[in-house]
């Protein structure tokens, strides 16, 4: 079901003021009308000043009068702004008179609704999709879900830094056994740049070992420069030791690596509550020794100015077994590895054990700081070519990682358009 809402200026400011200070947008406010119950969320289409400037999702909440009742809205993302008379405009005649309509649509309308909005905004498709989902999406329990919580986190991750939208991801299902998490995003390839494409394929599956058998690829283009994303594992799943993303800017002759740790929840406290952390497992000292051998190769190259020159980085996560949003990044630190290895000396869970929380780790870097730096250049190597790479992401597989891997590159012919590219069935 669909339903449109008339914001008022203050909740127009307090979206905005969300959406600034980069925090879930979302509010609760009295509407009238008898059409809200149910547990059922709507979309929400929200309206300010004539225009329709944000989607979402709407639940109807407690009765406070005979006539109005509690409507949670969340979920909420902003679109480029599109007037009531264009939606009015892409609609058939007979679905004229909804554009003044307030509250939840019948369905036939409300899908002409959606109907016309893609029309009008095509981008907005698939985050449209995720929005009328009936449940969130539950990772299966074990190594897989795992792994594909990272591969997923990891795609994201990539997608940011390269400048890309990540609301691609919300098309995502579950792909079947041993099938990476890009192979649960939908093929839709339209016919531009096949010659690059082609060629992407072609030179990135040679940076694979020959046995690597679990593959599956995603191309993005935005008409200046395109993105091959690959996942890849030789590894069972249940034998995979973990996910190292890989992130390559070709212009730039940068790269970074990110290593994925899974935090768990630990009760500590008194109270019984449950905190979490991060202890270091069997595999972690030589993970860092082969870290180590990275950062000193690179250490020794020139180019662009960096911050840091590191190439290696951890990143901590949070466990979730339920996906809201395919498009979110998983919440986590990230560490340079030098201060990672600090950290392991200073780190102290309450039995003198090693354990990193957000309690006595008082500095890292978050998705957003993190994204920034590497998109702007600041961290990474400098002067990295593709050989130092193709051997990075070759060690990784061959020491029993899953990997997620990008690879930024300007196209030579700048074709007009944007699209999606995916391997034929």
């Amino acid at each position: 079901m669909v339903a449109m809402l008339w914001c008022d200026l203050t909740i127009a400011d307090r979206l905005d003021r969300l959406s600034a200070f980069g925090r879930p947008m979302e509010f609760s406010e009295a509407w009238r009308g008898s059409d809200w119950e149910g547990a059922q969320p709507h979309v929400a289409i929200l309206i300010y000043q004539d225009e329709i400037r944000w989607l979402g999702r709407a639940l109807g909440g407690r009765r406070i009068t005979s006539r109005d009742r509690i409507v949670n809205c969340f979920d909420i993302q902003e679109i480029d702004p599109i007037a009531i008379n264009h939606l009015r405009g892409a609609l058939p005649p007979r679905y004229w008179s909804v554009v003044e309509r307030r509250g939840i649509l019948p369905p036939a309308t409300g899908n002409a609704v959606v109907r016309a909005l893609v029309q009008l905004r095509p981008y907005v498709a698939n985050d449209l999709r995720w929005l009328a989902r009936d449940r969130d999406i539950r990772l299966p329990p074990g190594k897989r879900g795992e792994v594909l919580s990272q591969e997923r986190d990891g795609t994201g991750l990539i997608l940011s830094v390269a400048g890309y939208d990540r609301g691609v991801l919300r098309s995502w299902s579950e792909p079947p056994a041993e099938v990476p998490f890009l192979g649960g995003i939908p093929d839709e390839r339209p016919a531009l740049e096949d010659h690059l494409i082609n060629h992407d394929v072609e030179r990135f599956s040679n940076w694979l070992p020959a046995s690597t058998e679990s593959v599956a690829w995603r191309a993005f283009t935005d008409g200046q420069s395109r993105l091959f994303v690959m996942n890849a594992n030789r590894t069972a799943v249940e034998n995979t030791l973990g996910v190292d993303v890989v992130y390559f800017n070709e212009r730039r002759s940068s790269f970074v690596l990110v290593q994925y740790k899974k935090m768990s929840r630990e009760q500590l406290k008194a109270d019984g509550s449950r905190t979490l952390g991060y202890r270091p497992d069997s595999k972690l000292k030589g993970e860092l020794a082969r870290m180590e051998k990275v950062d000193r190769l690179c250490s020794g190259t020139s180019g662009e100015f960096r911050l840091l020159r590191s190439a290696c980085w951890m990143k901590l996560c949070e466990p979730s077994g339920i996906v809201k949003d395919p498009s979110a990044l998983v919440r986590g630190m990230y560490f340079a590895r030098e201060h990672f290895l600090d950290l392991m000396d200073t780190s102290k869970g309450p039995r003198g054990g090693i354990r990193l929380t957000y309690d006595n780790v008082q500095r890292h870097l978050n998705n957003t700081q993190f994204i920034e730096l590497v998109r702007d250049g600041w961290i990474g190597t400098s002067g990295s070519g593709s050989d130092q790479v193709q051997n990075l992401i070759r060690q990784s597989i061959q020491t029993g990682h899953a990997v997620v891997f990008g690879v930024r590159s300007v196209n030579e012919d700048r074709s007009r358009g944007s699209g999606i590219y995916a391997p034929a069935n």
